[in-house]
C-alpha cells in the first residue's frame, strides 16, 4: 500500500505529467498506459527490495520516489518519436532528468535527496554503473534497477504469452518468427554477460536478452520476487523447443535458486540521512 510520506506531492507530480502526454489514438494512450503502469510497479517492487534491506525511512524514500520516477522521459519520447526504442529517438533516461529538472518535478525534496533521485533516474538503464560514483548512489541506482527488470520481464511475459499480441512498440520493432534466434547474443547470456538491445533481431532474442538479467540482478530479494511473482517461468515457457533454449531455462532456474550476497554498497545507502 502506498504511504503519502513516502512520495509527498510526487504521486501528483507524476500523474499530471503522464496526462499531459495521454493523447492521440487508441494505441497512443495503451502505449502511454502501459508505462504509467510500469512506473507505479517499478516503485512497488523497489520499496520491497528497499524493505528487504532494513532502510530506515529517508533512503527507503529515495527507492521509492527514484523507482516511480526512472522512466519519466519515456512518456515525452513516446510523444514526440512513436517509439520507447531508444536507438530510434534518444536515451530515455536523459531525456527524463531534463524532464525532471524543467517540471520541477522534485522540487519538494531536500537539495541532496533530488540529486540523488535525478541522478539514480540518468542511470537506471545503463548496461553497467560507472567506476566512482558514491556508495550511496549506486545502492540506490541498483535498487532501481532491479525493481525496473523485475517489471520488464513481468511486462513482455505477458505480452509474449499473449496469443494475439502484437505491438511493435512494445517489442522494440524486432522481427517475429517462433523459432529464429540469435546464436551470439543466447552465448552472450550463457556466459553471464548482459546483453545488448543492439544485437536483438528476433522476438526469441528479446526473450533471451530478458533471461540474462538474471544473472545481472544485484539483490538476493530482487531473484526471491522474480521467482515469486512467476512472471519469468511464464517467459521461460515460451522459448522454443530446442536444445540450446532447454540449456538456457536449466542455467536461469539455477540462478533463481542461488541467493546473492549484500552488495558492499548497501551500508551507505542504510546509513544515508538527507
Amino acid at each position: 500500500m502506498l504511504h503519502q510520506s513516502e512520495l509527498g506531492d510526487l504521486a501528483e507530480v507524476f500523474e499530471a505529467f503522464v496526462a499531459r502526454h495521454c493523447q492521440g489514438s487508441a494505441e497512443d494512450a495503451f502505449n502511454i498506459e502501459l508505462k504509467r503502469e510500469h512506473s507505479w510497479q517499478v516503485m512497488a517492487n523497489a520499496r520491497a527490495i528497499a524493505e528487504s534491506l532494513a532502510l530506515p525511512d529517508a533512503p527507503r524514500r529515495l527507492c521509492v520516489a527514484a523507482g516511480l520516477l526512472h522512466d519519466f522521459g519515456r512518456f515525452p519520447q513516446y510523444m514526440q518519436y512513436k517509439t520507447f526504442h531508444d536507438g530510434k529517438s534518444e536515451n530515455h533516461a536523459r531525456l527524463g532528468a531534463r524532464h525532471l529538472r524543467k517540471e520541477r518535478a522534485c522540487a519538494g525534496m531536500e537539495a541532496r535527496a533530488r540529486r540523488l533521485v535525478q541522478a539514480a533516474v540518468i542511470l537506471h538503464n545503463r548496461r553497467e554503473l560507472p567506476r566512482g560514483i558514491s556508495p550511496v548512489l549506486r545502492c540506490l541506482a541498483e535498487v532501481v534497477r532491479d525493481a525496473d527488470k523485475l517489471d520488464i520481464i513481468r511486462v513482455m511475459a505477458g505480452h509474449f504469452s499473449s496469443p494475439d499480441a502484437s505491438n511493435p512498440v512494445v517489442t522494440l520493432h524486432v522481427k517475429e518468427d517462433p523459432q529464429a534466434y540469435t546464436p551470439a547474443l543466447l552465448e552472450t547470456i550463457l556466459q553471464g554477460k548482459s546483453g545488448n538491445y543492439a544485437a536483438m533481431q528476433w522476438t526469441n532474442d528479446f526473450k533471451i536478452l530478458l533471461c540474462g538479467w538474471v544473472s545481472q540482478l544485484t539483490f538476493s530479494r530482487s531473484r526471491t520476487l522474480l521467482d515469486e511473482h512467476g512472471h519469468i517461468h511464464r517467459l521461460l515457457d515460451t522459448l522454443p523447443d530446442l536444445q540450446a533454449m532447454r540449456q538456457l531455462q536449466e542455467v536461469v532456474r539455477t540462478q533463481l535458486r542461488t541467493p546473492l550476497p549484500e552488495p558492499a554498497c548497501t551500508q551507505a545507502l542504510r546509513q544515508w540521512q538527507g
